[in-house]
């Protein structure tokens, strides 16, 4: 098996997120693992926790969001869609608290995806997540699915973006192997655009 010692190949992004069980809250994750993949990473994936089911296009594959306060559409696939039907449906969550188990139950009207609690700073559950939300979702993450056991979110986010050069690629007829990619100062975090990301997604 080729594997690349800092960035992921599709298939290893799908392990990881199989590693990530199969409860709720696990389900939740391996939507914020796979929108890192697929360039939602800014601002603490501001797009997904913006991102409303009516707001993607299935046919197209797009979905349209809010980042920076500007409309932004993303590509997407069928298992990003399947994802974002599953964790919309989800009506609460159990929290752990003082040994006892309790369930929060979720604002059902609200049109996030990533639906929150009901109480008075979430607005009564109509408010999208919060960076502080995300932030506790990403490092609730067990550090060893990842390469060398560490968090690092943009190196999932650089991963998406190689992964689609990729497929540009072989779209028009050039085959642009793993290793150069990763080795192009464009993926290695040397334009703006990396630079953007480079904070908010530790």
């Amino acid at each position: 098996k080729i594997v690349h010692p800092q960035y992921y190949f599709k298939e290893e992004i799908l392990e990881m997120m199989d590693k990530l069980g199969t409860d709720e809250d696990a389900l939740v994750r391996k939507l914020v693992l796979y929108a890192h993949f697929l360039g939602m990473a800014e601002n603490k994936a501001e797009g997904l926790r913006n991102l409303k089911m009516k707001n993607i296009d299935i046919e197209k594959k797009t979905a349209k969001t809010i980042v920076n306060d500007e409309e932004r559409y993303f590509e997407v696939d069928d298992l990003f869609i399947n994802l974002c039907k599953r964790v919309n449906s989800l009506d609460g969550k159990k929290v752990e608290f003082r040994n006892s188990l309790r369930h929060y139950r979720f604002e059902m009207s609200s049109e996030y995806i990533l639906k929150t609690n009901r109480d008075v700073r979430t607005n009564y559950g109509m408010n999208p997540w919060s960076k502080r939300a995300m932030y506790d979702c990403l490092t609730s993450m067990p550090k060893t699915i990842f390469k060398g056991g560490a968090k690092k979110f943009n190196d999932v986010y650089i991963s998406g973006v190689l992964y689609r050069m990729y497929k540009d690629k072989i779209k028009n007829g050039t085959y642009w192997c793993y290793d150069e990619m990763a080795t192009n100062p464009i993926c290695r975090g040397a334009s703006s655009q990396y630079n953007l990301f480079k904070n908010s997604t530790r």
